[in-house]
């Protein structure tokens, strides 16, 4: 079996689903099992050597992530943790924290941006009211799948479009957007869980036509291990409406074990609320958590503030009537509006307010439009 054939199997690529089923620590064994038994008949001759990874590696890494699992449902956070820890130190996965200098779709001639949404019935007037939550408010911060309750993180989306789903598409009337970038002289290092089997799949036509087949391969080899741990932190919510949720206990223990890792700034993983059908949709489709760093009493995280960068916050309605975006300024990728409907990106409500957005950051970078892109304190 090819790696791209692996990829491709039912059960590999398939997310975990709850079935009839209300036991999760068992279905999530089945899914490691079927994982597992698929790897061992994967033609690893194919992969590149440095990205081999042996079959028991890959099953360790199954079992420490259903002994974390186990114990969080049981209770024993301190197990969890250990387990967590063992999992990132001990396996391939520590290969997935890059260090990057830019984060977010590329810019031409200028840094590559992010996009933040909030909805807001009055206005909203400087980057600070689009930043994280103040440390002094942090009574208000639920629990959500990357997002430990209490701990105040900045959200990162890689396009518009999924910032919106993510806030669960509210009224464009009181939603306010701002794009955000990493300062020159900065870099943060991601552990990087942003990729899936479809979109690594949906390469191959392109890396074969640009002769980049060792790319692509390399690309599956990361994923044989990496999909795993993703696989167990997108399950999707049974019970929407009930204050506990299993479905969020990996991805909320993979965040705690980030805040106690100085060598780790954020978490980028793909939403699960946008469809991926090509490669060129991981990024927009990327979302970035920072959690705070210091012990501040109020405010705003001051690596965080220095870290980033953001134009001022503008009303939805406005920013998408205004022509203000250059060519250079248009994302090129297709985007799903509807099952088996795609359409460029660029031609989108979504897309020209995109455009408008970096249009502006890029012109604060630059220095011809004032503002210095600093995070102001909300008033």
């Amino acid at each position: 079996m090819t790696p791209f054939e692996f990829l491709d199997h039912d059960s590999v690529k398939r997310p975990i689903e709850w079935g009839d089923t209300d036991d999760m620590l068992r279905r999530v064994k089945e899914r490691l099992d079927e994982y597992v038994t698929v790897a061992r008949k994967l033609d690893q001759t194919e992969i590149p050597t440095d990205k081999r990874v042996s079959i028991d590696h890959i099953d360790s890494i199954c079992n420490k992530i259903w002994l974390a699992l186990k114990s969080y449902l049981r209770g024993d956070l301190s197990s969890a943790y250990r387990s967590m820890d063992d999992l990132f130190r001990q396996t391939a996965l520590s290969d997935l924290v890059t260090s990057m200098s830019q984060i977010g779709r590329p810019v031409s001639g200028g840094r590559a941006v992010s996009f933040r949404l909030r909805e807001s019935q009055s206005p909203l007037l400087n980057s600070g009211e689009l930043f994280h939550v103040p440390i002094q408010r942090r009574h208000l911060i639920e629990s959500n799948r990357f997002s430990v309750p209490g701990l105040p993180t900045l959200y990162l989306g890689g396009s518009l479009l999924t910032c919106w789903h993510e806030l669960g598409c509210p009224s464009f009337e009181s939603t306010y957007a701002a794009a955000i970038w990493m300062e020159r002289d900065q870099e943060c290092r991601v552990f990087s869980l942003s990729a899936t089997p479809q979109a690594i799949n949906s390469y191959l036509p392109y890396a074969e036509e640009y002769q980049q087949e060792e790319q692509a391969s390399e690309l599956a080899g990361d994923l044989l291990f990496q999909w795993p741990l993703l696989m167990c932190c997108l399950i999707p919510v049974k019970h929407p409406n009930s204050p506990f949720k299993p479905e969020y206990l990996l991805p909320q223990g993979l965040m705690s074990f980030v805040t106690h890792n100085k060598d780790i700034d954020a978490v980028a993983f793909p939403s699960s609320k946008v469809s991926v059908q090509s490669y060129d949709q991981v990024g927009p489709s990327t979302n970035y958590a920072f959690p705070i760093s210091g012990e501040v009493a109020n405010g705003y995280d001051p690596k965080l503030k220095g870290l980033f960068r953001s134009t001022p916050p503008v009303q939805w309605t406005t920013l998408a009537s205004l022509d203000y975006a250059t060519a250079h300024d248009r994302a090129r990728h297709n985007v799903e509006i509807a099952p088996g409907i795609s359409v460029p990106h660029e031609s989108t409500a979504f897309g020209k307010a995109e455009a408008n957005l970096v249009s502006i950051a890029h012109k604060i970078q630059m220095g011809t439009i004032s503002g210095s892109g600093r995070i102001v304190s909300a008033s």
